[in-house]
């Protein structure tokens, strides 16, 4: 019976780990054109059974309006086509012709980590998208919105648009700054029916982005890649989150879901665009999916409405643009910290986010912080790991014995297996407690790989010199090469090789290059937590090794008095 290899156990469920993050089902991404222009709303919604309207949505009496000319002038943009809300942290460009939000800059992110870089754009970064644009289900011809209102009041900022065509009109109000969150936005709408028969209408909102570019890998490592920061789309239904799109190939044109819907939005790694219903009718779905294989986009519906002449509907909807902080998040009370996704290790992934959020304020720098997690949790493991390392040393001094096992009963492996559990009882040694540390650590490695990868708090976060993002992969490759360094004296410290037959000798020996490859394109900070681990594994092996404790080698590594 082959003595079990811990070291061999770690890797190849790293390997796992990353395997799955990096190659399975790698979306690919469309190419895009940034010239070809958008055109959500000529998507035709189908005509659904008509139904009572909700409590929110209200049908009402209007008069019939008259053509509308605006008396104000739009603050920003060109030729008085855009309107600018500028808050604290976000600007809000409102496009006033298409009556949408196709701009959000948010001033504390840079699209780089240079300060001297753009501020990040949801929308207009790259090839465009816009949010709260709306489809009717009823006349084709397009509407175009102009401003009749542009007011603040206390800390809030409010602006009406109005546009009709043969059959109706529409008036849009955004509301900014009605809550303390930069990033929400209010929207009213109400639609008349202008026409001289009784319309169904099927009110549809959308939120559009451009699909990102791939990027692709070159050079000798061209065949890893780094997981895909793509546009997916996310919604909350039923108070469980639900997610679509991580396989760009696989999303579908359309997909439509009914139910119980509190939000729905478009999201990457750090940022979320969504919509939020102001409405609990089961009445209520989405739609979502591709156009062109080049846009992504989700929808949110009240229902289809029976709207008599010169009556009125109105909706109410929210909508969040901005960064992914779970704390503000929760704060809005509507489910959006969800969008979040830790992955099934989140009751770990919270925690540690917080825990690293602390230990950041205290020290100053995230990559110090992760630094002193990785000692915490070291030092939290400690128990355990010692009594793996004593169980690996008294296997080695089993070694003659099982060696001369082999080689009596090398033909009969049930034999050998007995003979072999008989010397571990025997001498009260467990040859599975090498590998128990490293199962408890795997749920840390995977909840740290998640914090790493879409913590907005780690956004650009910077460590020292040319490390300036700790989320992004080591520019210069120089800590998964270190890693590599030092899992292989990790490997020399280990019982001796000879125990181990000449398949796994091989497969030890190629494991720490394959290791640095996975590592190359992924977070540098996730690295840096491995490769500290790694080290204080490689001196606690040291001192089990040479038997000495931790005063003993403090002795000699600091200068004695005379």
């Amino acid at each position: 019976m082959n003595k079990p290899q811990p070291m061999l156990a770690l890797v190849l469920s790293m390997a796992a780990i990353f395997v799955y993050y990096t190659f399975i089902n790698p979306p690919a991404k469309p190419t895009v054109n940034p010239k070809e222009p958008l055109a959500v709303s000529t998507e035709k919604v189908p005509v659904a059974t008509p139904s009572t309207p909700t409590p929110t949505s209200q049908v009402s009496s209007a008069p019939q309006p008259a053509t509308v000319t605006s008396s104000l002038i739009p603050q920003g943009g060109s030729e008085g086509s855009f309107i600018i809300y500028q808050g604290k942290e976000t600007d809000i460009r409102v496009n006033i012709s298409t009556g949408t939000i196709d701009r959000v800059i948010l001033n504390n992110y840079h699209t780089t980590t240079s300060p001297d870089s753009p501020h990040t754009d949801l929308f207009n970064e790259g090839f465009g998208g816009n949010a709260f644009s709306q489809t009717w289900g009823v006349a084709d011809e397009a509407l175009v919105y102009k401003l009749t209102s542009h007011k603040k009041e206390n800390n809030s900022e409010k602006i009406t648009l109005l546009a009709q065509n043969s059959v109706i009109a529409v008036e849009k109000t955004f509301t900014f700054g009605s809550k303390a969150d930069p990033n929400w936005v209010d929207l009213d709408v109400i639609v008349t029916n202008i026409a001289t028969s009784s319309q169904i209408l099927s009110p549809r909102s959308y939120i559009v982005h451009a699909q990102k570019e791939e990027e692709k890998s070159t050079g000798f490592f061209s065949f890893l890649k780094k997981p895909a920061d793509l546009y997916t789309v996310q919604y909350l239904m039923d108070n469980a989150l639900k997610k679509d799109g991580m396989n760009w190939k696989k999303l579908k044109d359309k997909t439509e879901q009914p139910g119980m819907i509190t939000w729905t939005g478009l999201t990457d790694r750090y940022f979320l665009s969504s919509l939020i219903s102001r409405e609990t009718s089961d009445k209520t779905s989405i739609a979502y999916g591709k156009m062109d294989n080049k846009y992504v986009y989700t929808s949110l519906s009240y229902g289809s409405y029976t709207l008599e002449p010169q009556k009125s509907l109105t909706q109410k909807f929210s909508g969040y643009f901005g960064p992914k902080k779970r704390d503000t998040l929760k704060a809005n009370g509507v489910g959006l910290e969800k969008s979040v996704d830790y992955g099934m290790f989140g009751f770990i992934a919270i925690p540690l986010l917080y825990l690293l959020i602390q230990l950041q304020h205290f020290l100053g720098n995230w990559g110090l912080a992760i630094i002193a997690l990785t000692f915490l949790v070291k030092m939290l493991l400690h128990p355990v790991n010692k009594k793996s390392m004593e169980s690996m040393k008294a296997m080695q001094k089993l070694q003659p014995k099982m060696a001369e096992i082999r080689e009596k009963y090398k033909n009969d492996r049930e034999k050998l297996n007995v003979e072999m559990m008989q010397i571990f009882k025997t001498n009260n040694v467990n040859p599975m407690s090498g590998c128990l540390p490293l199962i408890m650590q795997m749920p840390i490695y995977f909840a740290l790989y998640r914090v790493l990868w879409n913590a907005i708090e780690l956004y650009h976060a910077p460590f020292f010199g040319f490390y300036k993002d700790l989320a992004a992969p080591d520019p210069y490759m120089i800590s998964p090469v270190l890693l590599g360094i030092f899992m292989m004296l990790q490997q020399k410290l280990t019982p001796s090789a000879a125990s181990v037959d000449p398949a796994q000798q091989k497969i030890m020996m190629i494991m720490p290059l394959m290791f640095c490859g996975f590592m190359l394109f992924l977070p540098s900070g996730l690295v840096i937590y491995i490769f500290v681990n790694t080290v204080m594994s490689v001196i606690q092996q040291y001192m089990m090794h040479k038997e000495v404790s931790g005063m003993d080698l403090l002795r000699k590594l600091l200068p004695q008095k005379n």
